[in-house]
């Protein structure tokens, strides 16, 4: 008998809680202007508390909802349109204008994201984004990102403590895609079909053309993108071949044969090495002289 009593009481309970016109919690008379009067000289109201990326994923929040931004430490309400912020400083400050946004993306070594708000003078930034981004620089720059960095970022400019309103801009990283930028890429890629002749594109959509290059795919692992090569009789000292915008590619590996100033004799320049990106080199030479063997590579 006692669990249909105990059902009976909850029930009875819900029902008063339903049929309330004020509820008062601390006092057993609620004002009649409050829906809920919450009354205690030892303690206070908990909103709950979350960050600015927290807060945007609300979906449709009502108008008049309230949350306490962990990230700029201010209450937030929203207006029917737009979040807003009440923050206390001493003194009063302005509010700033919002800073204006747009992103770059730069394609070298690895990918990187620059996120770029607008100057405004003696202001400070506060940034915010997917995979819970924060950061307090002006101008943020994200290395080695990939689609998963894809999203809206915010940002807002803090001016003697008062915030302006958010800045948003949508940032699309797309996956790597062909031409690949090195051997190592197209191998990381399930793109291989073994060693021969590839096309990549070291700096993406920069300046560079894409090229024509000879991969090593099994060697050491693998990925190895040719960047010297010099093939020619002994005993002659052809002319070296600088290439600022096109890599050698192989042919022969026969000592004794001659292909100075053909497509696959001359060496990378500098700065198109710089463009490759490159965090190991491998070395191989033959001379007819005697058997031994140039061969070894090191990450130095």
């Amino acid at each position: 008998m006692k669990y249909p009593l105990l059902l009976l009481a909850l029930f009875v309970w819900g029902v008063n809680l339903a049929q309330a016109q004020n509820v008062g919690i601390g006092t057993p008379l609620p004002h009649s202007s409050a829906k809920v009067d919450i009354t205690s000289t030892t303690s206070g109201l908990l909103i709950p508390r979350m960050s600015t990326e927290q807060r945007n994923a609300i979906a449709g929040p009502a108008t008049g909802l309230l949350v306490y931004n962990l990230t700029t430490n201010c209450l937030n309400m929203y207006n029917g349109t737009k979040w807003v912020e009440f923050c206390a400083t001493v003194p009063p400050c302005t509010q700033p204008g919002a800073p204006v946004t747009s992103y770059n993306l730069a394609y070298t070594c690895d990918t990187s994201l620059s996120l770029l708000a607008s100057t405004i003078p003696s202001a400070t930034y506060v940034w915010t984004g997917p995979n819970n981004y924060f950061s307090t620089a002006q101008n943020p720059v994200l290395g080695d990102v990939g689609p998963g960095h894809s999203g809206t970022y915010t940002v807002r400019a803090n001016l003697g403590g008062c915030y302006s309103d958010e800045s948003q801009v949508a940032v699309t990283v797309p996956a790597a895609a062909a031409p690949y930028r090195s051997c190592l890429e197209i191998l990381q890629m399930g793109a291989s079909t073994g060693n021969g002749a590839y096309t990549i594109d070291p700096d993406g959509p920069g300046a560079l053309p894409a090229m024509n290059c000879y991969c090593d795919m099994t060697t050491n692992g693998g990925g190895w993108t040719l960047v010297l090569n010099y093939l020619h009789q002994a005993g002659t000292t052809p002319a070296l071949t600088i290439r600022t915008n096109t890599l050698p590619l192989q042919n022969s590996t026969t000592l004794g044969d001659n292909e100075s100033g053909s497509l696959y004799w001359g060496h990378a320049a500098n700065g198109l090495m710089n463009s490759l990106c490159f965090t190991e080199f491998r070395m191989y030479g033959r001379i007819s002289k005697h058997a031994r063997v140039l061969h070894f590579k090191s990450s130095h």
